[in-house]
């Protein structure tokens, strides 16, 4: 394989195909902001997908790697955006989880970067701080779908796991 494939072509593809995968949710929330009804939706992904993307976005500045920021940064505000449909239509139980899992998940990125910053690390350190956390965060992040396997279990019917996601998350996966 040539060296221009695996440096440019193959983190060209994975943006577009994390692009694809961060924005395939929006039929669902253009359907939840227009009925004012969650239905069969898992809100969980959105907030996860905010946080999973800002944790990127970070890695990928202090790895100075222009490749790993960009779609990073339209999945951060399209998970940001998306939180906020679904919270205007959830139930007090999901409003209350979001409302922990984002102030704990501030306070988290927070301290990663006052440990970055002021934690007496090397470069590398700090890179490596960034990159641990973010596939710990990923690996939540591709787990928020089984979230609502239980469901799916006990009533028979799959229609709170939305495909598009699932499918795109795989090819961008396999691109990365």
């Amino acid at each position: 394989m040539s060296n221009a494939f695996l440096t440019v072509v193959c983190p060209l593809m994975g943006n577009l195909l994390g692009v694809i995968m961060l924005l395939s949710s929006i039929p669902n929330v253009l359907l939840l902001r227009r009925t004012r009804q969650m239905g069969d939706i898992n809100p969980l992904p959105y907030p996860f997908t905010a946080l999973n993307c800002l944790g990127w976005v970070v890695y990928g500045l202090v790895m100075k790697d222009p490749w790993i920021s960009p779609a990073n940064i339209v999945g951060c505000c399209a998970g940001v955006a998306f939180t906020c449909v679904a919270l205007s239509v959830a139930d007090h139980k999901t409003q209350d989880r979001v409302l922990v899992l984002m102030t704990t998940a501030v306070a988290y990125f927070s301290i990663l970067g006052m440990v970055g910053v002021f934690g007496g690390l090397s470069l590398k350190q700090v890179q490596q701080m960034w990159g641990i956390q973010s596939v710990l965060v990923l690996m939540l992040y591709y787990a928020m779908p089984l979230s609502s396997m239980l469901k799916v279990v006990r009533t028979r019917n799959a229609a709170s796991v939305y495909l598009p996601l699932a499918a795109a998350a795989i090819a961008n996966g396999t691109m990365w």
